[in-house]
């Protein structure tokens, strides 16, 4: 979800679609990353988009999976 939304903002039905889960299942993740202050959400309407506000957090990934690599 975190790489999705480095790629700008969605809805949770886009999100859904692009890992997988159904609606209800996305919508609680991202419930909690919001919570944890990773990501912010903005209400228009009755759709709710989400974006990121740690933007450090897709390059984070990226060097933890570089620790998983040989070596």
């Amino acid at each position: 979800m975190v790489v999705s939304l480095s790629q700008g903002e969605k809805c949770v039905c886009d999100m859904a679609a692009e890992v997988g889960l159904d609606m209800s299942t996305t919508s609680r993740h991202l419930v909690q990353l919001r919570q944890a202050g990773l990501i912010v959400d903005d209400r228009r309407g009755n759709m709710v988009f989400y974006s990121l506000k740690a933007t450090c957090l897709p390059s984070f990934l990226d060097c933890l999976d570089g620790l998983s690599g040989p070596g």
